[in-house]
């Protein structure tokens, strides 16, 4: 049984019920939340021993956009490859003829927003201290794989059964949001109180970005409330010094201050450093508020440190190379070769893949297949129209390494030795209003087909 009995997704909204199974695997039991992404199941995996799973599955609004589909799908890959003890695992994004969703690990228990009102609108420090401890140490790690949280707030901080802290919505939940200012030209409030000054500028991002976020959920934890939530929120967020967190000590204020600096380079050099002050301060003793050194995350010996990326620019060889070792295509000893040497060449990194030996273009073309849930394009196909070709010029496409092969409506099949470059995707719908569906071509095929046209 699955929703809708078969129709495909976005022709008329589904209705999911316990008991519905989702991609012949994951049999629904109960659902456990609704979000900005669509509404959470626990559901049992047929496949590994019914072991229990969390299906996140996409809102009608996002199942009918490609961009928010597309972005989602590159917000799980760059995900899935973090593995630490207190950040929820995300396993994969579904797509099947009824529904898409994500799925990830199951945890039963309360979020430290619903704890929040549980325990009468605050908590102590002495409480707070060992579960601030677990997620500083999950945002550093995260952001020591150069990878940003960006929706950093006490609804994202869960707790298991036994009350260890989860750190979960890497990215995803944030897209959602996007998409639904996008389409409906409305901030989320509920989100906007964490977001920090650089970001609301939409000014490049680092783990700094994370770290206001985090040390505003501290401050709503500790008072009852973020620290701007009345008023013209965006210009206090960008102008207004948070006041004070009544009761609590002078040197908890200061550290609490520092972590929500305006400017990023006032703030602490890391989540742990932040908690350790703030461990220091609810002792009695001086905070350690030495000036802080300009970039935050270190990728190599805890000697060294520098700024992320802009977070689109580490996209491209991040994603494919997670995905090459999630599908056992290269090991993770040769992605970073690789990385290391795409740093000094330049080079793409399928083609220092290709050039090194780890794999043949076979190997990776099959391997977006597989963990994109996409299909091979077929250039022997009769369906081929030679007027949908020219839609991109010959040169164009041999740069972007991508053909479009036939249309079907207002729909684009595009042949694409990189299925995951959006900024094509996305210049080619605007440009031609059109929907593009990516097709895995491996760039060998798609030369040797502009070749004979």
């Amino acid at each position: 049984m699955t929703p809708n009995g078969g129709n495909p997704a976005g022709n008329r909204p589904f209705i999911l019920s316990p008991g519905d199974v989702l991609a012949e695997r994951f049999r629904l039991e109960r659902c456990v939340g609704q979000g900005g992404i669509g509404s959470v199941w626990l559901a049992r995996d047929a496949q590994l021993d019914n072991d229990p799973v969390a299906c996140k599955v996409l809102k009608e609004t996002l199942q009918q956009d490609r961009r928010a589909v597309a972005d989602l799908k590159r917000e799980v890959l760059l995900t899935r490859r973090l593995r630490h003890p207190h950040i929820l695992a995300v396993y994969t994004f579904w797509e099947t003829d009824d529904t898409r969703f994500i799925t990830m690990e199951y945890v039963e228990g309360a979020n430290l927003a619903d704890v929040l009102i549980d325990r009468g609108g605050t908590l102590a420090l002495d409480d707070l201290l060992p579960w601030l401890h677990d997620i500083s140490a999950a945002l550093d790690y995260a952001h020591g794989q150069e990878v940003l949280h960006r929706d950093v707030k006490p609804a994202n901080m869960l707790l298991d059964a036994t009350g260890e802290p989860r750190l979960a919505d890497f990215g995803i939940a944030r897209t959602a949001r996007e998409v639904t200012n996008r389409l409906t030209g409305e901030l989320s409030f509920g989100t906007l109180v964490y977001v920090s000054p650089e970001q609301l500028m939409g000014e490049e991002l680092d783990a700094r970005s994370d770290q206001y976020s985090f040390a505003a959920s501290i401050y709503e934890l500790l008072s009852g409330h973020p620290p701007f939530h009345q008023g013209s929120i965006v210009t206090q967020i960008q102008f207004k010094p948070a006041p004070p967190v009544p009761g609590v000590s002078h040197t908890v204020n200061q550290v609490l201050l520092r972590g929500l600096a305006k400017r990023p380079e006032d703030r602490f050099d890391s989540c742990d450093a932040l908690v350790r002050a703030l461990r220091d301060a609810a002792r009695g003793q001086a905070p350690r508020l030495s000036p802080p050194s300009t970039p935050l995350v270190d990728t190599a010996s805890n000697t060294e440190t520098r700024t992320l990326p802009r977070v689109e620019d580490m996209l491209a060889p991040l994603r494919l190379g997670a995905l090459l070792v999630e599908a056992g295509v290269i090991s993770s000893h040769q992605r970073d070769a690789v990385l290391e040497e795409q740093r000094r060449t330049g080079a793409r990194f399928g083609t220092l893949v290709l050039k090194r030996g780890n794999a043949t273009e076979d190997d990776i073309a099959r391997a977006l297949c597989r963990q994109l849930h996409l299909a091979r394009a077929d250039f022997t196909s009769p369906a081929i129209d030679r007027e949908t070709v020219q839609l991109l010029p010959r040169r164009s496409a041999l740069k972007r390494c991508c053909v479009p092969l036939r249309r079907e409506g207002a729909t684009v099949y595009l042949a694409m030795a990189d299925p995951l470059d959006l900024a094509t995707i996305n210049e080619m719908e605007a440009s031609f209003r059109i929907n593009v569906v990516p097709l895995v071509a491996t760039e060998s095929e798609i030369r040797a087909f502009l070749a004979g046209g």
